[in-house]
């Protein structure tokens, strides 16, 4: 609590030393967060850090992100971007899974200037990670997406920004046109929250992507998969699809 006040009481008084603080103290946490995972026997134990990380902390479910991290080892993509980073520990993550010359794009609207420098430290050599703090739904992320791939299509593509039900929709619209067909498309919090499901309050909110889900599945051109940890979970939940168009 009082490390909390300092911070809020230093960023009104004094906010641009408490930025160039923030961000010394980010990129010192991320550099040690990599050396640890450089030393990780394995995918598991670097997921676990992750998992277990204050700082960049991966909002997931062990054995679900895990499949998935699995999943993408076995042709590890080359063209990578992410639609709502949080923490960033996600984008670090597929880091892991993805091509030694990998490229990825991480996207959030609420990306801070001290965090978007501190994340490219999670690549691994010849790897490069870009970050930007943009609202997914504006035609210029979109535009500034397909710049950043010049030519190049999409392997991955992970959505978990904007949980709306036109929200979502709106980032698979927009973006899934730019993945290369046979490429995959995860998303996440595909299982309802128990406020929808029973009435019961909860910090989860998986918003409209469970219906949304729902929905592409019906969809017969799109093969599907899920990584569900229990099908009574309060939410979260991976879906993949092999994008065919």
């Amino acid at each position: 609590m009082l490390r909390k006040l300092v911070k809020r009481t230093t960023r009104r008084v004094a906010p641009r030393w408490a930025d160039r603080v923030e961000g010394w103290w980010l990129l010192k946490q991320a550099d040690l967060l990599r050396q640890r995972c450089a030393a990780a026997g394995n995918l598991e134990d670097v997921v676990d850090l992750f998992l277990h990380s204050r700082t960049f902390r991966v909002n997931q479910k062990r054995i679900e992100i895990l499949a998935l991290l699995g999943l993408l080892q076995r042709e590890p993509p080359r063209r990578v971007c992410e639609i709502g980073g949080d923490k960033g520990g996600t984008v670090a993550l597929f880091a892991q899974a993805a091509a030694p010359d990998a490229q990825l794009l991480s996207l959030d609207i609420n990306y801070r200037p001290a965090l978007m420098q501190a994340l490219p430290r999670f690549a691994r050599h010849g790897q490069k990670i870009t970050c930007r703090a943009a609202d997914s739904h504006d035609l210029e992320t979109e535009a500034a997406a397909r710049r950043w791939l010049g030519g190049e299509r999409l392997d991955f593509l992970f959505i978990d920004g904007d949980h709306t039900l036109a929200g979502v929709a709106r980032d698979f619209v927009m973006f899934a046109p730019l993945v290369r067909r046979g490429g995959l498309i995860a998303f996440h919090d595909i299982v309802p929250d128990y406020r929808t499901r029973y009435g019961r309050e909860t910090a989860c909110d998986t918003g409209g992507v469970p219906v949304f889900w729902d929905n592409l599945k019906c969809e017969a051109r799109y093969p599907t998969r899920e990584f569900i940890a229990d099908a009574d979970q309060d939410g979260y939940g991976l879906g993949l699809v092999v994008w065919r168009e």
